[in-house]
């Protein structure tokens, strides 16, 4: 969450948004947007509902179509809302499958952070300048204990009357046709990592070979990860600008985060704000979200070929304190964890674990057993063709709903982490279309 400093718009920019905002108000209402939404709250909630299926880090580079995704809005800050406003807009219409649409613009909360302050020293390579998805060489900038204070605590920052002013900017725009709702839910709660982040100072060779020649150093990084990751933390618990992620936010690198064991909260320090939320039916009395009010997760992508007992010592031993502070969490991301599962049951508040395409899709229903949410992770390789093979598609998705069936678990299909689609988005349309066929036949 950078600082926005310029909040000021044109006639024609408020007249652009707004009218993307009755088309949205429009689709919130639908009883079908009601019905997704409790579908996911049951899977969330480990109900054996039918799976629920939808998308997210697309090409959009490569999707426009007939102007669908273009801006017209000039002011960096409402581009930003445009973005996501076309976007949710685009896959209703192409790819709607069970997303939902919440009756309410979300402003960002203005917040500054020092960061982590170490070097990065990268070589990026892009096939496509237009694609935000770039192939990275990370070379090593840690290489001993004295080198782990090279990461340096963040200093966070509420920058009220900047909020302020984005939120008036928001309800003068949106009044009579969409609630304006603030919402700060950082970045690292989602993308909490520590082998992610280390793999830049280190480089993937790198860390498989501390990970023998120097395990204390690894040891020590993720440590040190970790500690930063939760003064952050608590330092935006101190500030209570913190809203919660039970809603259409994505958790982890899974889906939606509806669920009926999170009591809703209403922020403590943004309650005060003119555009803030009134309470709603349950809601406990305002005051500042902490990390027990939140969804957390976290992830090890790089240890899919480290053995089981490595994989506990150096990433869910280390993670397993940052995962406790939430009530639920998620792990994983494109690692293959279908051997691991009995190690990340020791995680208290697991409840969602992702079930990557490199993983054996029998091998873990069977180990979750009903007992989380089967968070699926179909491959993406398969839009990245000339022509889309349906038939290789249907079967993919068929044997995993097949394999969670089988074991009663509850589970999501993510499409994720799509790097093209040969700019020929109707691939997309289609895959969307066999997939809620798959489901909806389960």
């Amino acid at each position: 969450m950078t600082c926005e400093r310029s909040f000021s718009y044109k006639p024609f920019e408020a007249e652009a948004l707004r009218g993307l905002a009755e088309r949205l108000a429009a689709a919130a209402a639908t009883d079908r947007n009601a019905q997704n939404r409790e579908r996911w709250r049951r899977v969330n909630d480990l109900r054996l509902e039918r799976p629920v299926v939808m998308c997210c880090s697309l090409p959009w580079n490569e999707l426009n179509v007939d102007d669908e995704l273009t801006l017209v809005c000039e002011n960096g800050f409402l581009r930003r809302i445009e973005t996501e406003m076309r976007r949710q807009l685009y896959m209703l219409r192409h790819m709607p499958m069970d997303m939902v649409v919440e009756p309410y613009v979300k402003c960002g909360v203005v917040m500054e952070e020092t960061g982590y302050g170490a070097d990065v020293d990268e070589y990026v390579i892009k096939t496509d300048e237009t694609n935000s998805i770039a192939a990275h060489q990370y070379n090593q900038v840690i290489h001993s204990i004295g080198d782990v204070e090279k990461l340096r605590f963040s200093q966070v920052r509420y920058d009220a009357g900047a909020t302020a002013e984005a939120l008036s900017v928001c309800k003068e725009i949106f009044d009579g046709i969409l609630d304006v709702a603030p919402v700060c839910v950082p970045d690292f709660i989602g993308d909490y990592g520590p082998w992610d982040y280390i793999v830049k100072l280190m480089g993937a060779g790198g860390i498989f070979i501390n990970l023998i020649d120097q395990p204390e150093l690894m040891k020590a990084l993720a440590k040190r990860y970790h500690d930063i990751e939760a003064d952050r933390l608590e330092q935006y618990e101190r500030l209570g600008v913190m809203t919660q992620n039970l809603d259409n936010a994505l958790i982890g690198s899974g889906g939606y985060g509806y669920t009926s064991e999170i009591p809703p909260v209403r922020p403590g320090v943004l309650s005060g704000c003119s555009n803030a939320q009134p309470a709603r039916a349950g809601e406990q009395p305002a005051r500042a979200v902490k990390a027990g009010d939140l969804w957390g997760s976290s992830r090890a992508q790089l240890f899919s070929d480290v053995s089981t007992e490595m994989f506990k010592e150096f990433a869910v031993d280390i993670e397993q304190d940052w995962l406790n502070r939430f009530p639920l969490s998620y792990y994983g991301c494109c690692e293959a964890l279908d051997k691991k599962i009995p190690v990340l049951k020791k995680l208290k508040t697991l409840r969602k674990i992702s079930i990557s395409a490199w993983a054996d899709p029998y091998n873990a229903a069977e180990q979750i057993d009903g007992g989380y949410v089967y968070s699926f992770k179909p491959d993406p390789a398969m839009l990245a063709t000339d022509a889309l093979d349906e038939d290789r598609v249907r079967k993919h998705l068929e044997t995993a709903v097949g394999a969670a069936r089988a074991f009663n678990c509850p589970m999501e299909i993510m499409l994720k982490t799509l790097s093209t689609v040969l700019y020929n988005p109707q691939k997309l349309w289609r895959w969307a279309e066999i997939a809620q066929e798959v489901v909806e036949s389960a």
